[in-house]
Parts: C-alpha cells; sequence; structure tokens
C-alpha cells in the first residue's frame, strides 16, 4: 500500500489538474489507511514533504484529517494525528502556525 499512496500523495498537484476533487478522493484512502493502521503518521509525513507546494502539503494533511473526523469521529483523529511524536513530525512538516490551525479544527 505504501509505494502506490506515496505516488498519490507525492504528485497530487498533476492529479488535481485532471480532478479538482483530487484532495478529497486522497483524503478518504488516507483516512480509511491510517484508520488500520496500514500507514502512520511518520509514512504520512515523509510521503507529504515530498510534495513541492507547501499549500499541497497542507491540504494533503487538512483532508486527511477532516476526512477521518467525518468517518470516523474525533477520537480516531486524536488518536492518529495527536498523539506526542506525531504533533512534533507534523509541525516540522507544516510549521507550527499551520499544525496549529488544524489542531484547533479538529483535535
Amino acid at each position: 500500500v505504501q509505494v502506490p499512496m506515496l505516488d498519490m500523495v507525492e504528485f497530487i498537484d498533476s492529479f488535481v489538474v485532471d480532478s479538482p476533487g483530487a484532495f478529497g478522493y486522497l483524503g478518504e484512502m488516507l483516512s480509511a489507511f491510517l484508520d488500520v493502521k496500514t500507514l502512520d503518521i511518520a509514512w504520512l509525513c515523509d510521503a507529504t514533504s515530498k510534495v513541492m507546494n507547501k499549500s499541497d502539503q497542507v491540504k494533503v494533511i487538512d483532508h486527511a484529517m477532516k476526512v477521518m473526523t467525518a468517518n470516523y469521529g474525533e477520537g480516531a483523529t486524536r488518536a492518529c494525528f495527536g498523539g506526542p511524536g506525531e504533533s512534533v513530525a507534523l509541525s516540522q512538516l507544516l510549521g507550527q502556525a499551520e499544525f496549529e490551525k488544524l489542531v484547533s479544527e479538529y483535535l
């Protein structure tokens, strides 16, 4: 799962050109794989760091958190994204200000 999902995350900006809903679709897949622990936040941060545009990096994480909250509840989002190690990794990826915006919205 990690290899094909890496391509989806890394090249999301290319997919958005043809499919404006690509961030939402990616969020659906990521949240499902994160919920069943097929993927983890360390993998997600590493994959998302390969996205060239910083604002697209934020969108990847935002959509994953948004869909996880909608489909699995706030507790699942908190358990997946809110641990100390996860918080550090996400903060380093997105920057503290962007990460805090997502925390206030989803955690």
